[in-house]
C-alpha cells in the first residue's frame, strides 16, 4: 500500500496524559552548565506538527517523545531547567491517531510494504475527527498539527482543527491560540511557526490558499509579543524550502516514465492539459498514477486521462510556493532581529539534507522510505532527524545566549 494521509498532512493529532519522557542521551558534562544570558527554567513550546512530533503519518506515543522540544528540555535541565510537560497520549491509546510502518515484505516491483497501524489510537469519532480530551496539566509543549500563523487569532479554531479543541476544556472552545499562549507563564520559548500558510497550498496541489504576507507579519508580531512578554528569551526557525522536500521530490516525472521514458501528461493549476517536466512536481500522495480507467487508459500516461490539479504542484504553483516562502522567511528575519532573537536555520539545514552528509556516522539524506531524515510522509522527520533539528537549535542558542549545552550524539537514537 502506498502512503496515503487520511487524516491530513496538515491535521496530526496531539493526544494524551500529563507523563514524562524518557531521556535516550544525557550526558554528564562534569558540573551543572550555567544559562549564559537566558533563563531555562521554564520552556514553551509554540508550533505546528513539527513541534508536536508528528512523524509516519500520525501522532502516537514513541513520536512525541522524538519531538525537538522533549530533547530540547532535557538538555535546559542541565541549567536549571525546570519539568517540561507533554500532552502524551495514555496507557491503551498509545498510538494516537495511528501511523505507518514498514512490513517485511516488498511488492512484485520490489517496494517496501507499508502498513497503518489502527490499534491503541486516541479517536472518539472518525467523522467527524475529534480526538480523546487531554485532561493533564497544560501542556508546555504547544505545538497544533494544522495550525498556520494565519489562525492564532481565530477565534473559531478550536472548531476547525480538533488538536487544538481537545487541548480545551469545556467553556473554552472559543479562545483563540493566542490567547492560549498569553495564558502561560515561561522565561524560554521556541517558535517555529509559518510551515502550514504554505504546506496547505503545495499539498492541496495549488488548491488552497497562501496565507498574505500581511496576516502573517501582523499575527507573528502579535505571537512574540506574549512570548516575549516579562522579558523572556527564545530562538525562532525559519521555514523549509518545500523542494527540499521528499513529499515533493521522491517521484519524479523521470522515474515515473520508468526505463522507456514515458509521457507523463499533467492538468495544471490553469486546467491546461500538458506534458510534465522536471520543473512540475508529483506529490508523494498522489495514488492513482497508472491506475487503468474503463477504457484502459493508465492514468497519467495519455493526455485523455492525465493526473489531476491535485496530484501534481506544476511549474507555476511551486514557483508561487517559493516565492511566499522567501517572503516569508525575509519577514522571520526581520521581526526576529528586531527583537534581537536568533532564528535557526532550517532552511539551510535542509540544503544539506538534500545534498547528503554524514553526522555522527549517520547518513542524512532525502532518501524514502527508509532514510534517516524523513519519515514515511515524506514531511516529518523521523526520530534522528528530529535530533538534528534539536543540535541545531543548541548550536543556535549556544551562539546567541552563551550557554554550552551538549549536542546530542545522532547514532543514539533511532
Amino acid at each position: 500500500m502506498r502512503v496515503s494521509f487520511w487524516i491530513g498532512v496538515l491535521f496530526v493529532g496531539l493526544i494524551g496524559c500529563k507523563s514524562r519522557s524518557t531521556e535516550p542521551d544525557q550526558p554528564q558534562p562534569g558540573g551543572q552548565l550555567t544559562s549564559g544570558t537566558a533563563n531555562f527554567s521554564r520552556y514553551l513550546a509554540v508550533g505546528n506538527s513539527l513541534t508536536a512530533g508528528f512523524m509516519n503519518g500520525g501522532l502516537y506515543r514513541d513520536s512525541q517523545l522524538a519531538s525537538y522540544p522533549n530533547l530540547l528540555a532535557q538538555r535546559f535541565r542541565l541549567a536549571n531547567g525546570g519539568t517540561f510537560v507533554q500532552p502524551l497520549f495514555p496507557d491503551g491509546q498509545q498510538n494516537g491517531t495511528g501511523y505507518y510502518r514498514l512490513t517485511n515484505t516488498l511488492t512484485p516491483d520490489g517496494q517496501p510494504v507499508v502498513e497503518y497501524v489502527t490499534n491503541n489510537t486516541a479517536l472518539r469519532s472518525e467523522s467527524p475527527l475529534l480526538l480523546t480530551k487531554y485532561t493533564g496539566t497544560a501542556p508546555d509543549n504547544m505545538g497544533i498539527p494544522g495550525i498556520r500563523l494565519a489562525d492564532v487569532q481565530d477565534q473559531n479554531l478550536s472548531q476547525q482543527n480538533p488538536y487544538f479543541e481537545r487541548l480545551l476544556t469545556s467553556g473554552q472552545e472559543r479562545t483563540t491560540y493566542l490567547a492560549y499562549v498569553k495564558s502561560r507563564s515561561h522565561t524560554f520559548f521556541t517558535c517555529w511557526m509559518g510551515n502550514n500558510d504554505i504546506l496547505g497550498f503545495v499539498t492541496s496541489g495549488g488548491r488552497l490558499p497562501i496565507t498574505g504576507q500581511t496576516a502573517f507579519r501582523e499575527n507573528l508580531n502579535a505571537l512574540l509579543d506574549a512570548l516575549t512578554a516579562n522579558n523572556a528569551k527564545g530562538v525562532l526557525a525559519n521555514l523549509t524550502d518545500l523542494a527540499d522536500m521528499p513529499y515533493l521530490t521522491a517521484r519524479t516525472v523521470a522515474q515515473l516514465g520508468g526505463a522507456q521514458k514515458a509521457t507523463i501528461y499533467i492538468r495544471t493549476g490553469t486546467g491546461l492539459v500538458r506534458v510534465a517536466t522536471n520543473n512540475d512536481y508529483i506529490l508523494y500522495n498522489a495514488d492513482s498514477i497508472g491506475i487503468a480507467n474503463r477504457t484502459g487508459l493508465n492514468k497519467g500516461y495519455f493526455a485523455a486521462y492525465p493526473l489531476n490539479n491535485e496530484d501534481v504542484l506544476d511549474a507555476d504553483e511551486a514557483k508561487q510556493a517559493q516565492n511566499a516562502t522567501d517572503v516569508f522567511n525575509k519577514i522571520i528575519a526581520e521581526t526576529a532581529a528586531a527583537r534581537q532573537l536568533p532564528v535557526m536555520d532550517v532552511q539551510a539545514l535542509m540544503h544539506r539534507v538534500k545534498i547528503g552528509f554524514t553526522e555522527d556516522n549517520v547518513l542524512f539524506n532525502t532518501v524514502l522510505p527508509a532514510g534517516e531524515t524523513f519519515s514515511l510522509d515524506g514531511i516529518h522527520p523521523t526520530a534522528r532527524g528530529y535530533a538534528l533539528l534539536a543540535n541545531e537549535y543548541l548550536k543556535t542558542i549556544n551562539a546567541h545566549y552563551q550557554t554550552r549545552f551538549p549536542l546530542y550524539n545522532l547514532s543514539t537514537l533511532k
